[in-house]
């Protein structure tokens, strides 16, 4: 994936023909992409569709800013690391 149409193409001309996706920067697209990329890919009927994924991501999104309250860190600080641990922690409780 990329974030814009044939971006890639100016420094990766190895890759041309690969199928590339953008998604605008959006997380949305991106969710959307990688949920039909799996279900494709991996040939499993219970992969969800990203619609639900979607909706599922705006829950964490609105809790992800309490939960970074909770550690007195604003979101926009939170580090690689510190964005992973609360992501694995909301899967478990969700």
């Amino acid at each position: 994936m990329d974030k814009t149409e044939y971006r890639y193409q100016k420094f990766m001309s190895d890759i041309s023909g690969q199928g590339i996706k953008h998604h605008d920067s959006k997380p949305e697209n991106a969710i959307i992409l990688v949920t039909n990329w799996l279900r494709n890919a991996s040939k499993q009927k219970n992969i969800s569709g990203g619609f639900a994924k979607i909706q599922r991501y705006k829950v964490f999104k609105k809790e992800l800013t309490e939960m970074s309250n909770s550690l007195n860190i604003k979101e926009d600080e939170l580090e690689f690391n510190d964005y992973s641990t609360l992501v694995s922690e909301w899967i478990e409780a969700n």
